[in-house]
């Protein structure tokens, strides 16, 4: 009976470790006053996170490529900077960065997206230690937006002209552990991960324009997300410094972040 009764609870055990997962950003009140999600961590800035106004018209933001540790599976993790898709009900989101993943050998690639496109791969050469700056803004309203991404250790450049209808409801700089498949992936050990002109050496680094005013993430209303999982917090960013730049750490537990 004894064995019978572990053996169940083996299982019920595993039934949860791989329930299906929400790719949404979940607002909680949380102790460390800021957001849990599933899938993000970093800075999110917006008029107000009670009745955000569409104001949002540009983004700026600067990171050095992570490099990644090995791991007993597949794991991704992505920097990027973004306008639109943090709260409840806004599918729209603009953004632009770089992956570094762990897929027997560590690989670093560059991209764009725009929901509910899936990314698009940006012919560069990426290596963890380049310093990427991205910039994305309303050229012309009400709906052309321009989306800059360059390899400053490498001097390539990308440029792209694209036309969305955006909430301009939020800004973000973020870690995330993309979706892959349909599932959230495991989130690559990247040690921690460096934003901003302090740790990059950039200029206009880390920056929104909302309603007309451009400056750092500290002269607007911002919060902070902490990425968790079943497990616990698995990255969680450090407080902002120089008014806009921050780190992010990996807190997980390698392979059995796997669990979700």
């Amino acid at each position: 009976m004894a064995n019978r009764i572990i053996i169940i609870i083996l299982i019920l055990i595993l039934a949860f470790s791989i329930m299906p997962l929400h790719n949404n950003i979940k607002r909680t009140n949380v102790e460390r006053n800021g957001v849990d999600s599933s899938n993000w961590a970093g800075y999110v800035v917006a008029t107000g996170f009670g009745s955000p106004k569409p104001e949002v018209t540009g983004v700026s933001g600067s990171w050095i490529v992570q490099n990644v540790n090995t791991s007993c599976s597949c794991t991704y993790s992505a920097q990027w900077v973004g306008i639109g898709g943090f709260f409840n009900g806004d599918s729209s989101l603009i953004q632009a960065g770089t992956t570094s993943q762990y897929d027997c050998g560590a690989s670093f690639s560059a991209w764009y997206e725009i929901l509910p496109a899936a990314e698009t791969p940006i012919n560069m050469t990426v290596y963890p230690g380049n310093i990427i700056n991205v910039h994305i803004f309303l050229a012309k309203s009400p709906d052309l937006w321009y989306i800059y991404l360059n390899d400053t250790s490498e001097n390539e450049r990308f440029f792209k002209e694209v036309y969305y209808n955006s909430s301009m409801l939020s800004a973000e700089w973020i870690e995330e552990r993309p979706e892959i498949n349909g599932q959230l992936s495991c989130l690559s050990d990247f040690g921690t991960a460096y934003y901003g002109g302090y740790y990059t050496g950039l200029s206009m680094s880390d920056y929104a324009t909302v309603n007309g005013q451009t400056a750092p993430i500290s002269s607007f209303q911002y919060e902070n997300i902490t990425m968790v999982s079943n497990s616990g917090i698995i990255a969680e960013p450090g407080n902002i410094i120089n008014n806009g730049s921050f780190k992010v750490y990996y807190t997980g537990d390698g392979c059995y972040c796997c669990f979700f």
